[in-house]
């Protein structure tokens, strides 16, 4: 799971479930994103079913993190050149980063 998701506070508006959290990178970053892992016990917490509809990522290192909505993935951005890392390893600055996220899901049903 290079994309590790933590689950430190949780609340339900109406028929949304928002969420913030911290992701934990490790292993190799995939062209085009990540969809961030959940363990079952992290899962749990929000009985949801269902991709992200809404998420902001960010980090206090100089790199950039974007939600893709249309399939659910993080990408990373390169500060120097502003475009999307290569598909290897996650750079030292990606996986030492404080990374954190506020997500919004629909209630599971």
């Amino acid at each position: 799971m290079p994309l590790t998701a933590t689950i430190k506070e949780h609340w339900m508006v109406n028929t949304k479930i928002n969420v913030i959290g911290t992701l934990v990178a490790s292993g190799n970053y995939a062209a085009g994103g990540e969809v961030p892992a959940f363990s079952s016990a992290e899962s749990c917490k929000i009985k949801t079913g269902s991709a992200a509809v809404f998420e902001i990522v960010s980090g206090i290192s100089k790199y950039m993190y974007r939600f893709n909505i249309a399939n659910g993935k993080i990408l990373v951005f390169d500060p120097a050149t502003g475009l999307e890392i290569a598909t290897a390893a996650y750079p030292a600055g990606v996986t030492g980063d404080t990374i954190t996220f506020l997500a919004i899901y629909h209630k599971f049903n």
